[in-house]
């Protein structure tokens, strides 16, 4: 099977519908438009975590509704806050945190047809700047990894055809450009089945950089075995706030 100039809510109602799913489907992603697509001896679920991987977005199954959304943003399908978590140094036995080894952006740049006036136009995502708490100096590279270089922006080679699609395709890019910049694992020795992934949060009790940074749940494991009930966290750091400007 093959799709053709499809957008993203299309594919995904039309998939849902054959199985009695409820789509919940990110309001960032629902008009991106895919050119082509073929689905060669693969399921419907396999097919659409492809789709999902390639716009940098998640799907999956939960409660008759198939998710397709945009994740690290601790939020559901709707925006709403997920359930925060909070967790101390003294909670696990191991841990580990890694940085991304790659160049990091200030925004996304995408264009768009304006028809009343025949040309092309430009919206921009970057991140919203945020007031800073004051806090002691530090040597570290405390946000840093979030940051990138000033200008250095992110440009979607696609035209697209009206504001609103190029406005979601920029902000879609700029989730996936982000997500994973920072990444935190942690064990804990007592397990903790309460928590889920895209749950976001805190730990503390480590150095600065770990503490002062919120993080989202990337992937939950919960086992039981000879020594106990154990909960193994990989967290990744929060997507920052962004805004979109029509340029």
């Amino acid at each position: 099977m093959s799709w053709h100039d499809v957008t993203v809510e299309r594919v995904v109602s039309a998939i849902t519908h054959r199985y009695g799913l409820k789509p919940q489907i990110s309001e960032m992603l629902m008009d991106i438009e895919i050119d082509h697509a073929d689905q060669t001896e693969e399921s419907d679920m396999s097919f659409l975590t492809r789709m999902a991987e390639m716009l940098g977005a998640i799907a999956t199954v939960k409660s008759g509704n198939l998710l397709f959304i945009m994740p690290g943003g601790g939020v559901n399908a709707q925006g709403q806050p997920l359930p925060s978590f909070a967790i101390t140094r003294s909670s696990g036995d191991r841990h580990q945190f890694r940085i991304a080894d790659r160049e990091a952006y200030t925004g996304v740049r995408a264009y768009w047809l304006d028809l009343n006036y025949g040309k092309k136009k430009k919206v921009s995502v970057k991140r919203r700047k945020l007031p800073k708490p004051k806090k002691e100096k530090s040597s570290s590279r405390e946000g840093d990894y979030m940051e990138g270089a000033e200008g250095n922006v992110f440009v979607l080679r696609k035209t697209y055809q009206n504001e609103q699609a190029a406005r979601r395709a920029a902000a879609a890019k700029w989730q996936q450009l982000q997500r994973g910049a920072a990444s935190f694992s942690i064990t804990l020795a007592r397990g903790r089945a309460e928590l889920y992934p895209e749950m976001h949060g805190t730990v503390t009790g480590f150095k600065s950089e770990i503490d002062y940074q919120d993080w989202t749940i990337a992937k939950a494991e919960h086992t039981i075995d000879n020594s106990g009930f154990t909960t193994q966290l990989e967290l990744e750091a929060k997507i920052p706030e962004w805004i979109a400007e029509t340029e």
